[in-house]
């Protein structure tokens, strides 16, 4: 059967703004994808030069299928009020609790945060959506570091879930590296 670009695009609109999962159990899974996409066009990273590493796991955050708990626990049956991020901190580790609050990451996002502010400004004032939406939007933020944060997000959570380090040398050296940033800012 073919069908018109038109009936494919109404369609590929109704998925989009679907709340419920495919097969009426759980959310939609372009629960993400969806805060940036409101036409049916090639976004704009795909064309953008960036190692192919970078791209693919930059476009998992995006479209909702990034290996975290969000989207790894579902092939195990849970309902998604109980895929908690197991780093303490009591909420749904989602595309936008990863990058913005998860504490594993904190390294990895105040580096991210920090060339954001170089690049877009002062951007306190937005809430955590519109901030995650800006930084997975904005050209110069997708090409400078967001894509790279994405790849060593991943890359230090396969770190730590397969023991190449252990979480409490990790935390070590965080807590080292934060205690050490704290005696070096200038009072």
């Amino acid at each position: 059967m073919i069908i018109s670009l038109n009936d494919h695009i109404a369609q590929w609109t109704r998925d989009i703004e679907r709340i419920g999962g495919v097969n009426g159990s759980g959310r939609n899974k372009l629960r993400s994808y969806r805060l940036f996409k409101t036409t049916y066009q090639v976004d704009g990273y795909c064309s953008m030069h960036m190692s192919s590493s970078h791209r693919s796991v930059f476009a998992k955050f995006r479209c909702g299928v990034a290996p975290i708990r969000l989207e790894t626990d579902r092939y195990e049956g849970l309902q998604e009020s109980q895929r908690l991020c197991p780093f303490g901190c009591g909420v749904v580790k989602s595309e936008q609790h990863v990058p913005l609050n998860c504490p594993l990451y904190l390294h990895e996002r105040n580096i991210m945060l920090q060339k954001a502010r170089s690049v877009i400004g002062d951007f306190t004032r937005l809430g955590e959506e519109e901030l995650f939406c800006l930084l997975f939007i904005h050209p110069d933020m997708i090409r400078v570091v967001v894509a790279k944060t994405c790849l060593d997000i991943l890359k230090l959570r396969n770190n730590v879930l397969y023991s190449k380090i252990s979480l409490v040398r990790y935390c070590d050296l965080l807590t080292y590296t934060l205690l050490l940033c704290v005696r070096l800012k200038p009072v």
